[in-house]
């Protein structure tokens, strides 16, 4: 992995760690109350949400490989 790759990664950790504070503190930890409420308003749509699932499972698949 480059330098600029590794600290992409963990920008996207710490972007990651911060939003899980605020939906805890916002949702009571439920990332599926925010995601809920942002299709209602339409901030989000239904290709979003699948695109979504797809970088969800592959970082799960990830994680499993030990990577």
């Amino acid at each position: 992995m480059t330098d600029k790759a590794s600290r992409l990664d963990e920008l996207g950790r710490e972007v990651g760690r911060a939003v899980k504070g605020a939906v805890d503190w916002l949702r009571n930890g439920s990332v599926e109350e925010v995601l809920v409420g942002m299709v209602g308003e339409r901030m989000l749509d239904r290709e979003t949400l699948q695109r979504l699932a797809g970088r969800i499972e592959e970082a799960k698949n990830e994680k499993t490989q030990g990577r």
